[in-house]
């Protein structure tokens, strides 16, 4: 098999029955251009539609051939009675922009965007194996085993969009796609919408926007939502891999809204007398109509579904999880108490000796913040009902750009949120802490000095700030850049001790958590060398990073935590890097075109040039 075929195979579109209606009228408006040799349905630029995929009341999806490789893609199109419709092209192309500025193993990539005014399309990989609606069988449960590998698969994908500002207000089996490998991709970010109120949703809409089955009784009942609705979502999809059956059902969608305001759903363990405890509990916990008893976040459900698959029990929703840790907590400290008697004990038998100070109280459940947000630059933070219980700074506003906040993690008794704040020679990274009332816990400040020309050190500009989203190792990341235009990616401990630095001899702009096809979690910066001709990739093991420097050129004898540095050519598109499903790196080339290149070594494996411009003809006099 091709190369091209070979990345075809990975499709994530559902066949469909054939639909002439839908051809001839795309044809007829001038969205899709005649077939230009037999067998082909259509035309659109320079893709040969193939077949008809999947027809909507938005858009219709097509199969095509990229001539250019012989690769399969799948093109949707607008319909061409929308194409008139302002709302409906913004609605169209902010899905295409929210999934190809996502770049995730288990999000369905964008390849190509054109808003041209026939009518808008953008492509995708197109996958043969279909969706999750096709895998779940009426009244037949799937296994504990592919639910847990397809479940974990959507939750770090919408973990990663929530992360990011992104929810996905859609979440069903239909839009969760099967690659031939048996990994579930996320697909149709239709009803998306963003934090920073890039809102595709009418609030003319009479109807709240979304699939009845799945909707969480807030929105059924027209309230707004947050990232939590998905998580409910999420839920009412666990349900139905559990039992082989929606949540909710009825012959129309106004009766099935009304049995989701009506109340739950019937239990799992009525439908599926050997559900799997643990997966029935997540389900059960994201599915809560109460907000306060359902997840707080998507990366906790998917921290529970590791814990599942690695045969613990999960720890349930963040309420839940505090009476819980208030019980281990209390047990806990009676223990301390008794050991501290002893000690006391042995101590008067032994005479002086010094001991160490017990450990603090616990925080009270209400002071524990799970979320902390940006408004008007401050830093507020929320409880699990949701509660405000503190902002930083408590007065006044932050002196700067806050470039990056962290989600709330655990350290040892207390709770964190790392803020990047970049301030003209006060640029820092501040811990904010819970047992302090969201006050600083520590502070570093933006400082260093470059190893090229060893001055002493100056404050640094700091552009971008992220942490990784586990409570195990949160590992502040900073990038930043010196008054001499060198970059700097600089990995903190969560005690704000340097865990380790890399300098680059030109400017870095961009940096993002990379998990690669082998599932392990690396650095992925972009910028330029110091001639400023060639845009530069730098790949980062952020649990081995030292104090080391990049050469201009590609090194094989890295020194540990620099996995690979790839210059690449001048008119690179490096910010706009694609990580593939297949493990490459695509990044365009600004005028057409694009290179690719190995996930594990940096090496280029393909350069295809751009299309050649469409021939003109003269006019006939």
């Amino acid at each position: 098999m091709s190369e091209a075929n070979d990345h075809a195979a990975e499709t994530v579109i559902p066949p469909a029955s054939m639909s002439m209606d839908s051809t001839d009228s795309l044809l007829r408006n001038r969205v899709l251009d005649p077939p230009n040799r037999p067998g082909l349905l259509a035309m659109i630029d320079r893709f040969e539609i193939l077949r008809l995929l999947r027809s909507g009341g938005m858009a219709v999806v097509f199969l095509a051939r990229d001539p250019a490789d012989g690769s399969h893609v799948a093109v949707k199109v607008l319909r061409p009675e929308l194409a008139g419709n302002p709302r409906a092209v913004h609605r169209f192309l902010t899905e295409a922009r929210h999934m190809q500025r996502m770049s995730h193993p288990n999000i369905l990539a964008v390849l190509e965007v054109s808003d041209r005014a026939h009518g808008p399309y953008f492509t995708m990989p197109y996958m043969e194996k279909g969706s999750l609606a096709d895998v779940i069988r009426p009244g037949v449960a799937i296994d504990q085993r592919t639910i847990l590998a397809l479940a974990s698969d959507v939750a770090e994908a919408m973990s990663y969009a929530h992360a990011r500002g992104i929810t996905h207000r859609d979440l069903k089996p239909a839009n969760v796609l099967i690659g031939h490998r048996g990994q579930a991709y996320l697909a149709d970010f239709g009803l998306g919408r963003t934090v920073y109120n890039d809102s595709i949703i009418d609030p003319r809409s009479v109807m709240p926007e979304g699939t009845p089955a799945y909707l969480p009784p807030e929105v059924a009942a027209g309230k707004a939502g947050d990232t939590r609705c998905d998580i409910y979502s999420f839920g009412a999809m666990l349900y139905e891999m559990l039992t082989g059956a929606p949540p909710y059902d009825g012959s129309s969608a106004h009766e099935i809204m009304r049995k989701v305001l009506e109340g739950p759903p019937r239990p799992i363990i009525e439908l599926n007398k050997s559900a799997p405890r643990g997966l029935m509990t997540i389900a059960e916990g994201a599915m809560a109509r109460d907000l306060r008893d359902r997840y707080a976040e998507m990366s906790d459900v998917a921290a529970d579904l590791d814990r599942v698959a690695k045969g613990h029990p999960p720890l349930g929703p963040h309420g839940k999880m505090i009476r819980r840790r208030r019980w281990l907590l209390a047990a806990a400290a009676a223990i301390v108490v008794l050991l501290g008697v002893g000690i006391g004990i042995s101590l008067w038998k032994r005479g002086p000796r010094s001991v160490p100070p017990p450990p603090p109280p616990p925080l009270p459940p209400d002071e524990i913040p799970v979320k902390a947000t940006e408004k008007d630059n401050t830093i507020v933070a929320y409880n699990f009902k949701d509660h405000l219980i503190w902002t930083w700074p408590s007065e006044g506003r932050i002196e700067g750009r806050i470039v990056g906040l962290s989600r709330v993690v655990k350290s040892g008794d207390d709770y964190l949120v790392f803020v990047g704040i970049d301030c003209p020679g006060d640029a820092k990274i501040v811990a904010l802490s819970a047992r302090r009332k969201g006050q600083p816990g520590w502070q570093q400040p933006m400082v260093g000095a470059d190893p090229w020309l060893h001055a002493p050190p100056g404050p640094m500009k700091l552009l971008m700030m992220l942490s990784r989203s586990t409570d195990e190792d949160p590992q502040p990341v900073a990038l930043s850049q010196d008054a001499a235009g060198h970059g700097r990616v600089t990995v903190f401990c969560r005690d704000g001790a340097e865990k380790g630095t890399y300098w680059h001899p030109g400017p870095l702009v961009g940096i993002r958590y990379y998990r690669s096809s082998g599932k392990a979690t690396w650095l992925l910066a972009w910028g330029r060398d110091p001639d400023q001709k060639r845009c530069s990739l730098v790949m980062l093991d952020p649990d081995n990073v030292r104090v080391q420097i990049a050469t201009t050129k590609p090194s094989r004898d890295l020194q540990p935590g620099l996995k690979w540095h790839s210059p690449c050519p001048e008119n690179a598109d490096v910010t706009n890097a694609n990580v593939r499903i297949s493990g490459r790196i695509k990044i365009p080339l600004s005028g057409g075109g694009e290179i690719e290149l190995d996930e594990n070594t940096g090496k280029v494996l393909k350069t295809t040039p751009a299309p050649p411009p469409a021939p003109t003809t003269a006019p006939v006099n």
